[in-house]
This record gives C-alpha cells, structure tokens and sequence, in this order.
C-alpha cells in the first residue's frame, strides 16, 4: 500500500485499503506480504516517518519510505517484497497467477542456467508452469 507523505487523507484511508486487503484475500489477510510506502518524501512531509512507521508496525507491515519522481527507495520496495516472499516457501507456491492447488517447487538445470518449474500434484494437468 502506498500513501501520499505530504496528504494526511492519503495515509488516514489506509485503514480502509487495510480492510479491503483482508475482505478480499484467503485467511483474512494472513500470509499475504504486506508493505507499506510512504511516497513523495522528496517533498514536505505533513506524516512523520515515526507515525507511519508505528503504525505499519501495529498492523504486521513492513515500511519503508521512497520517492517516485526521483526513484530513490523504488527498487528497495520491489526486492523486500521478494524476499518475504522467497523466504517463504508457502508464498512462493502459491503466488503463481491462476493457480489455486498446493503446488511444489521442483528445481530442474539447464545447460546454461538453472531454473526453477512449479509443478501441480495432479496428475491430469497437461505439464508443468514455469515461473
């Protein structure tokens, strides 16, 4: 989730994006990465990095800050997320768009490379997914 650090509106509706994530997703929520970004920090702050920080804290998020416009902190999002997920080998499994079964990692080499191929427990399934 993503909130404006110079609009408080933007950061007081996360509670209502917060309950949108659990309304919509297995478990209430449980299980699912949830990263909290407080963008625009090139700009004057009205939300103080410590609140939001607390506040990402109290609901089991991570937190970091970034700016858009001047990309600092973007990559940073996007490899913290993947790295929860990897750490996670129940994420990783059942993060593969379309797929709802409980699937498993099977790790296959290639002459130049290794990969990785997530493969179903059914048997009538045509082959495996790559990912």
């Amino acid at each position: 989730m993503v909130y404006d650090v110079t609009r408080r509106d933007s950061f007081e509706n996360l509670e209502q994006w917060l309950k949108e994530i659990k309304l919509y997703t297995p478990n209430n929520g449980e299980g699912v990465v949830k990263l909290l970004v407080g963008n625009k920090i090139d700009l004057e702050r009205s939300i103080p990095r410590e609140e939001a920080e607390a506040w990402a804290r109290s609901q089991g998020m991570l937190f970091l800050e970034a700016s858009a416009k001047t990309k600092m902190g973007i990559r940073q999002c996007f490899l913290e997320v993947v790295q929860k997920i990897l750490e996670d080998p129940d994420l990783l499994t059942n993060t593969v768009p379309g797929r709802s079964k409980k699937m498993q990692l099977k790790a296959g080499k290639s002459k130049k490379k290794r990969t990785r191929t997530v493969v179903d427990d059914d048997d009538d399934d045509e082959g495996g997914y790559c990912c």
